[in-house]
């Protein structure tokens, strides 16, 4: 469960800190970018115990950051299949009840629950009872249980993006001052969390923040990014894969959006909290299914670009009218049936997930992963399925 072992780490760090105060500062970002992450391999980083050493920095051409390579010792939390371990209950419903063990969350199939214990809907709070009652099981209970399944797509690496802070226009947003991420980053998983480095004006600090822009291998939208909280302008590309509502959420303020890359869909309740949208461009994509009403609510949208390897080809300029107009046109173009169906299906066998053996769902799961490997969306449905199989215990 606890082990205490030898890692490796890589701090980049901004020419402002090289100075008298240098090693301290490499430590200090070691402690904050390390402690409280997890990997897959290594489980959850709890706490730093030895920096061991700190290596040669290296100049990173273009940029005058460097990297240091660190090695540390620290106290590690990685649980095993077959591991019983004790845990606390949030939440209790149906399908079965989720628990924490210090950092990791738990899903505990009501397959996996003894078949005399009922749930109780009706009971305040809702909860799992023996038919004797002398058993009862709710949220904030303490259970031990033994681990069958380790799901790891939660996990987070850190990636820290250096910005330029800038002052610049930009359509709708006139005078904005902006994170410019330059020379070469990379985000090759959606579970890699970003930090963000660089030198502020004196006097300002992230809320004063109201612009990001990143062009480089940036694949997944950086998960980090709501620590701006006034970005009236973003701007993504060139490679990027995939945008989801839970990206776009934290951005109520957002005028301008600018996402380049690969994208193929643009799901239901992508934009439903970024009301105050006039200016999107997805030119240099690959869409294929737009939801019928991802849309529906941007009444300020004015200008509007999907080129040509898309689904439709739209270019709106100052009309909010016509946008509408084209809004209409992309609900009749592009609706792609073979999306919708795989949606549903996954639906579909998510709400009798709990009534079929580990056997049957087992081979639903793979027929399904099968038929999404053959479609254009491997992306959009890899985490529903592995969510799906939370729900299969071992027989």
């Amino acid at each position: 469960m606890f082990y205490h072992i030898a890692l490796e780490h890589e701090i980049l760090l901004h020419p402002r800190y090289f100075g008298p105060q240098l090693l301290d500062t490499v430590r200090q970002k070691l402690y904050t970018e390390v402690e409280g992450t997890c990997t897959g391999k290594y489980g959850f980083v709890i706490a730093v115990t030895t920096i061991i050493d700190i290596g040669s920095g290296i100049i990173q051409a273009g940029q005058g950051f460097v990297v240091y390579p660190v090695k540390y010792k620290a106290i590690v939390f990685r649980p095993f299949k077959g591991e019983v371990l004790d845990a606390v209950v949030k939440q209790v419903n149906k399908v079965g009840m989720f628990a924490e063990i210090g950092p990791l969350s738990c899903f505990i199939s009501h397959h996996s629950i003894p078949a005399d214990m009922q749930f109780c809907p009706n009971s305040n709070p809702a909860c799992y009872k023996s038919k004797d009652e002398d058993i009862v099981i709710a949220a904030e209970d303490k259970i031990r249980l033994k681990i069958v399944a380790l799901s790891l797509f939660g996990a987070t690496e850190t990636v820290d993006l250096p910005c330029s802070y800038i002052h610049n226009s930009y359509p709708f947003v006139d005078r904005i001052y902006y994170c410019h991420i330059g020379g070469i980053v990379k985000i090759n998983s959606r579970n890699e969390l970003a930090t963000f480095s660089g030198d502020y004006e004196h006097g300002y600090d992230n809320d004063n923040v109201n612009g990001f822009m990143v062009q480089s291998n940036v694949y997944y939208f950086p998960s980090g990014l709501d620590i701006f909280k006034n970005l009236f302008y973003i701007n993504v590309g060139d490679h990027l894969k995939d945008i989801r509502q839970v990206n776009m959420k934290p951005f109520n303020k957002l005028r301008t959006l600018v996402l380049q890359g690969t994208i193929e869909v643009l799901e239901e309740g992508l934009f439903d909290n970024n009301l105050e949208l006039q200016y999107i461009d997805l030119k240099e994509n690959k869409i294929s299914h737009i939801d019928a009403n991802v849309f529906n609510n941007l009444s300020k949208l004015s200008y509007f670009y999907i080129d040509r390897k898309a689904c439709i080809h739209i270019s709106v300029h100052n009309s909010l009218s016509e946008v509408q107009n084209v809004i209409a046109k992309v609900k009749e173009k592009c609706t792609n049936s073979g999306y919708l169906i795989i949606k549903q299906k996954i639906a579909d066998l998510k709400l009798e997930a709990d009534s079929l053996t580990s056997t049957i769902l087992e081979d639903k799961i793979k027929n399904l992963e099968d038929e999404v490997k053959k479609s254009k969306f491997c992306i959009y449905f890899e985490k529903k399925l592995e969510i799906l199989k939370l729900f299969v215990i071992d027989d």
